[in-house]
């Protein structure tokens, strides 16, 4: 098992789902989050550079916002 390591992101009870999801899809490949504001997080953060604004409607995802 080369290349794996006993950790969150490297091993291969994390990319068999992966792979699978993304053959599914017809996708070169495909990432899995723990949680819908992890999913927020990584595709902001993959968009966006320093000095960017984001324009979002008040609670993209009611979990990742606090209750105001």
């Amino acid at each position: 098992m080369s290349g794996y390591l006993y950790s969150r992101g490297l091993n291969p009870n994390r990319r068999n789902p992966q792979e699978k999801m993304a053959a599914l899809d017809g996708a070169e490949d495909c990432l899995i989050f723990n949680s819908g504001a992890s999913a927020i997080f990584a595709s902001i953060l993959a968009n966006v550079k320093s000095g960017d604004h984001v324009v979002s409607v008040r609670a993209p995802y009611t979990w990742a916002t606090k209750n105001v």
